[in-house]
């Protein structure tokens, strides 16, 4: 399998809070991408969140609810200040792919997406948590002072002869010539043994 991390900052950023996992366990593989606020302490956030959570779906249940919950807990009693929760949102996307099937789950709250290259462009396999027209209004998140939003679960069976995609909002409204912002977990060459990564690993970890 070759697995490439792509992050491009936006010109008028100041930072860039996106972040991205890559996974290699026994008996499958784990793909996460996040994108967190446009903040310093975001990139902190990010990170520990998505850590977090593919260290957890190896050694729970898979219950992906309860693990975001974990997390959150774990976050805000880690950096709380006492009486005052940390304001966090983020959109993540969850990929957990059998390894002997490539029978695939599906976990997206937000608006990053998952899609599959056909005719050498990307058609999109997930819907993202927006408003229709007003694709900038996130109506599910990640939150720290709130409920966890409702999460979106489906379930796929990869084609080993194409190529996938977990994209930020940035790269497929960048398709659409919306944002120079974005970042992109591309998995390509599913039936090749050895695993590859890209030399380009900055906000970016590999378990």
């Amino acid at each position: 399998m070759k697995v490439i991390w792509r992050s491009c900052q936006g010109k008028d950023r100041k930072y860039n809070s996106d972040y991205g996992v890559f996974c290699n366990y026994s008996n499958c593989y784990v793909f996460i991408i996040g994108d967190a606020k446009e903040e310093i302490e975001s990139q902190n956030f990010i990170k520990y969140i998505l850590e977090f959570i593919a260290k957890k779906i190896n050694s729970e249940n898979r219950n992906i609810l309860g693990i975001l919950k974990h997390a959150k807990e774990s976050y805000v009693k880690a950096v709380g200040i006492p009486n005052k929760l940390p304001n966090q949102i983020a959109s993540l996307h969850i990929l957990i792919v059998d390894k002997g099937n490539f029978q695939t789950q599906s976990f997206n709250l937000g608006d990053c997406r998952f899609g599959c290259k056909t005719n050498n462009e990307w058609k999109w396999l997930t819907e993202p948590h927006v408003i229709s027209g007003l694709e900038h209004y996130v109506t599910q998140s990640f939150r720290t002072k709130k409920s966890i939003g409702e999460i979106c679960k489906q379930e796929f069976i990869l084609d080993k002869t194409k190529s996938y995609c977990l994209g930020s909002d940035g790269y497929w409204k960048e398709n659409m010539n919306q944002s120079d912002d974005h970042s992109q977990l591309l998995i390509l060459e599913l039936d090749i043994e050895t695993l590859e990564t890209s030399d380009t690993t900055i906000n970016f970890s590999i378990f």
